[in-house]
């Protein structure tokens, strides 16, 4: 059966966030972070995706920005 893996849509601070609950939880750690390019649409450098485990359960943390997000 395939792995279901949980995303998690933030404004800007996917990694920040994944590193707190990483160094909460044992077992855990940063897996991947993808940034954005000189091509955008954010500034260079700065993460896009941030995949990481809790305790061997998967999760994607997104920095889509406000557009994407439910309603506040």
């Amino acid at each position: 059966m395939p792995a279901i893996i949980t995303n998690l849509w933030f404004d800007s601070e996917a990694l920040e966030v994944a590193e707190f609950y990483c160094s909460v939880f044992p077992n855990s750690g940063i897996d991947l972070v993808t940034n954005y390019t000189d091509v955008g649409p954010g500034p260079a450098g700065t993460p896009v995706t941030v995949d990481f485990r809790l305790d061997r359960t998967r999760f994607t943390a997104i920095n889509g920005g406000p557009h994407g997000a439910w309603p506040r």
